[in-house]
């Protein structure tokens, strides 16, 4: 059925909005043999694999839009507007949750302390966040069985998916002027992706690879509250960041501001010292309060081991004995080789230092539009005693802090919600615009929780979430739904 909102594909799907615009500037690439071509067509051609559906989920009081897998704004009519200011200024804030599978079952790990982040978060920068914990957990469950992945595990280019991301996201949709600030409303979004390994093989077995930045930093920047949250527009320098480490043939860039480790594009970064301590550095640094560094602290210090906050040197980073990256997509990883220019060596340490850590290379790379000598420096991380103990602990007991699937939805809930987005799917050539209104049945086992007392941020200790949505579910043990 073609409404007069797109132009229909041999398929049957419509083609509407931003797709018909790709298309179009496709052929343009090919008339001027353009050198973005291949990368623009195979953007288009996952975006239309992919990007098919908009749910939209009604539960109790509290509305939200889950894109799921197979959905899309592009060309949807449902924002964001070319003059919003999610496109204009990067406003918008996000979270980074997951789903693992684990013996058989699969869990999402601290949902309560993600979603507690991510209110404080917007509550920080002023948008509007007013779903309850167990709601986000919930309709990121919803989103998992619609795409049939409670049946069955995803799978990444043919293997088994690392994990399921989960992304909420607050952004603005509507069109307004162009001018900085102002009162708008934001809507939230829940998507998810399958993802396979974060690093490749290599880094699994020999450890990340990476390159070592450093840059002053702003005191305004330094002491503004915003720019440690997961803001939208605090990621354009991680990810010009990420760029540069990969056009070094490294895996991730690790920040350092004035000599003092800071995190890294996409991570936390900890240190094993020599007397074994954990350190990681100080939260002044305007590093992200990441939770699953927390969790490695709090499991650390469940088995003994000293873990410390304080500011971590040059020196110190180069006189570890291992270096550990942290996050909800890293997992638990070790880093291997690291490349330091040598300006920054000779600016931060001493010449006797200087000369006592050894490289194991150097060499002179271009470096953005600058030629600059680096060495690469060693690190045994993933061999070190005290990096397998605390990997095998974080395995153990992550699910202690998790809530798991098959344990809080009923036994049949995976095919039920897996029939609905297989019905979804279905009725998308007959709908140009895409978007579905959607009542979520209520799928959760009598007396289930979505909520856990175990909590690791802002620290350990349960918090009440007070909403109308988690109340009528206290009260009854089951979800209060709005057919």
């Amino acid at each position: 059925m073609n409404s007069g909102f797109g132009t229909p594909l041999s398929d049957g799907r419509m083609l509407t909005g931003l797709e018909g615009f790709g298309n179009d500037l496709l052929q343009s690439m090919e008339g001027a043999n353009s050198p973005l071509l291949g990368k623009l067509r195979g953007d288009m051609s996952l975006h239309m694999r992919d990007a098919q559906i908009i749910y939209s989920f009604e539960i109790g009081m509290e509305p939200v839009l889950p894109y799921g897998f197979y959905a899309t704004t592009l060309g949807s009519g449902l924002g964001p507007g070319m003059l919003s200011q999610s496109v204009n200024y990067g406003r918008g804030f996000f979270e980074g949750m997951k789903f693992y599978m684990h013996q058989g079952k699969i869990y999402i790990p601290h949902p309560d302390d993600n979603t507690e982040r991510m209110r404080e978060g917007n509550r920080r920068l002023g948008y509007q966040f007013d779903y309850s914990n167990e709601k986000v957990t919930y309709l990121s469950m919803a989103l998992l069985g619609m795409n049939g992945w409670i049946g069955e595990w995803p799978k990444v280019e043919g293997i088994d998916a690392s994990v399921v991301y989960i992304r909420p996201l607050s952004f603005f949709p509507f069109s307004t002027k162009i001018r900085l600030g102002g009162p708008h409303i934001n809507a939230v979004a829940i998507i998810p992706e399958p993802m396979g390994s974060y690093f490749d093989d290599k880094s699994r077995e020999l450890g990340v690879n990476v390159f070592v930045f450093d840059s002053p930093q702003n005191p305004f920047f330094a002491h503004n509250e915003a720019a440690s949250l997961k803001n939208n527009s605090n990621y354009e320098p991680a990810s010009w960041m990420r760029n540069l480490a990969e056009s070094l043939s490294t895996a991730e860039t690790v920040k350092f501001t004035n000599g003092m480790l800071k995190e890294g594009s996409g991570d936390t970064v900890g240190i094993i010292t020599r007397d074994g301590t954990l350190v990681f550095p100080p939260l002044s640094t305007g590093r992200l309060n990441g939770i699953s560094a927390q969790f490695v602290a709090e499991m650390s210090n469940r088995m003994g081991y000293s873990v410390e906050l304080r500011e971590v040197s040059m020196k110190d980073f180069l006189d570890s004995e291992g270096i550990i990256l942290l996050g909800n997509a890293v997992n638990f990883m070790g880093v291997g080789n690291a490349i330091i220019p040598v300006e920054y060596l000779k600016k931060y340490l001493a010449d006797a230092d200087f000369g006592r850590l050894a490289p194991c290379s150097k060499k002179t790379l271009m470096i953005g539009e600058k030629q600059s000598e680096v060495w690469e420096f060693r690190f045994d991380s993933l061999k070190h005693p005290l990096f397998g103990k605390i990997k095998q602990a974080f395995e153990r007991f992550l699910p202690d802090y998790s809530v798991c699937v098959q344990d809080v939805l009923e036994a049949d809930a995976g095919e039920k919600l897996k029939g609905i987005g297989d019905s979804l799917r279905k009725e998308v050539p007959e709908n140009s615009l895409r978007i579905m209104r959607l009542p979520v049945p209520n799928l959760l086992r009598e007396g289930a929780l979505l909520s856990l007392d175990r909590r690791l941020w802002p620290k350990p200790g349960k918090k009440e979430v007070n909403s109308a949505w988690s109340s009528g579910l206290k009260n009854q043990n089951r979800l209060v739904l709005q057919r």
